[in-house]
């Protein structure tokens, strides 16, 4: 969990100051030490944690073109849905080998 603990405070460094990161640098440390359903629970926890964080800090409403995101978030969902499959479906070694993990 050593392990993971230093991941998560690069990986924050990292999303604070370039907006996004935090799982692509987590990710690995995690699925090395919990299942990958739990690893993938506690990135989406965490990492909402730590966007909201950053963006009640310095993120203003007027920095944001809203109607630009909703077709990014549209096309998002499809793959969100086959992501949401293939954790369930998939064997804990072959998510370890897409992550880089084994």
């Amino acid at each position: 969990m050593a392990l993971a603990a230093v991941a998560a405070f690069l990986g924050a460094f990292v999303q604070s100051t370039t907006g996004f990161g935090f799982a692509l640098v987590l990710s690995p440390a995690l699925f090395a030490v919990m299942e990958p359903v739990e690893a993938v629970m506690a990135l989406i926890v965490l990492g909402l944690a730590l966007s909201l964080l950053v963006l009640f800090e310095r993120g203003r409403p007027e920095h944001v073109d809203w109607r630009a995101l909703v077709p990014i978030l549209l096309a998002s969902l499809p793959g969100l849905a086959v992501g949401a499959v293939a954790l369930t479906q998939l064997s804990k070694e072959v998510l370890q080998v897409a992550v880089g993990v084994a």
